[in-house]
């Protein structure tokens, strides 16, 4: 973050060649591997298990990733003193949220569904039921973004005007800058998303079952953020670290770009493998009629498959088909203890 100001010529030591040369590999190799990734999710984004993970989201993950990291990388190949202030201090104001909405919304959605699901048979079903159906949409996912974006736009430009006022530098420069007093704006926001991650965590730790390993998924990589973003913040404020190689050969941006990597690849590389192998090992029963209506007269498989259909949620058109599930077991079951 490098919080202090300095009203120096040059703000930083120059960036040694060897490391501009690792940033421009490092930046390569990072955009080839998003668009190979984002190629996989379209060819795949109607097979389990990516569609239970709402593509849109996946999409606009990787995407974001992508710019966020290109942005950091640019910084350093141009030079610090150079990249324009106000792009700069938007990373900042921009890169938690984007690392945070995705998880979050998805843990939202998760919750909620779970929730909806439980209450099927019951005279709160009919009502939540259409909550649940604007919560699926894709529509709806694409409206809570931009809302989130355009509340961290007016952030980033009031944080800028107070910072501008306080530290009496220019924060739409096109020129350099340290972060100054933007870093307690910044400190504030990540505060803020952890604050909803923890609660987030909580709840779904505490009343949540899946089948599609979704509740173990967002807790470790909530898990391996949290570390990855006090790393980063602990190595800006180490003098020790900055001067031996946060310009010579390991920038502390490194950490992010390291868990950007591991994130886009268990939250969307791993479906897009898994969802080969499903496709490989399905086998359609011919008699599935015959055994579904055996399952569904079954008291004991009744339970079994509804409980099943409850942990299996997805947020796509295959909620229609569990509901329905849900739906005939609750009125075969009406006079049983389902």
């Amino acid at each position: 973050m490098n919080a202090t100001n300095t009203t120096d010529a040059s703000l930083f030591p120059p960036d040694s060649e060897h490391l501009k040369i690792a940033m421009w590999i490092t930046m390569f190799l990072y955009l080839a591997y998003s668009s190979i990734l984002l190629v996989l999710l379209v060819i795949r984004r109607k097979h389990q298990p990516v569609r239970v993970r709402i593509p849109a989201l996946l999409f606009y993950h990787v995407v974001m990733n992508c710019v966020m990291l290109i942005l950091l990388h640019t910084r350093i190949i141009v030079g610090r003193d150079i990249f324009p202030c106000f792009i700069y201090t938007a990373t900042y104001y921009f890169s938690v949220p984007e690392i945070a909405v995705p998880h979050l919304f998805r843990m939202f959605r998760f919750i909620v569904v779970f929730k909806i699901a439980r209450n099927i048979g019951t005279n709160a079903y009919d009502n939540k039921i259409k909550i649940l159906r604007m919560l699926m949409t894709t529509r709806f996912t694409v409206l809570a973004i931009a809302f989130v974006a355009i509340l961290h736009v007016i952030f980033w430009l009031v944080g800028m005007g107070i910072v501008t006022a306080i530290d009496n530098i220019p924060q739409y420069s096109t020129q350099g800058c340290r972060l100054g007093s933007n870093t307690y704006f910044v400190v504030a926001i990540i505060i803020l998303y952890l604050i909803i991650l923890l609660v987030m965590i909580f709840a779904i730790l505490t009343q949540v079952k899946d089948t599609w390993g979704i509740r173990l998924e967002v807790v470790i990589m909530s898990t391996m953020w949290i570390i990855a973003v006090t790393l980063f913040c602990i190595l800006n404020f180490l003098p020790q670290y900055i001067s031996c190689c946060e310009f010579s050969w390991f920038p502390a941006g490194y950490v992010i770009y390291i868990a950007s990597i591991l994130d886009t690849a268990i939250t969307c590389l791993l479906p897009v493998v898994l969802s080969f192998r499903n496709t490989k090992s399905n086998v359609k029963d011919v008699n599935e009629q015959e055994v579904l209506h055996i399952i569904l007269n079954n008291e004991q498989y009744r339970a079994e498959l509804k409980e099943f259909s409850i942990q299996s949620f997805c947020p796509e058109n295959i909620c229609k088909i569990i509901f329905s599930i849900l739906t005939i077991c609750s009125v075969l079951g009406r006079n049983t203890t389902v």
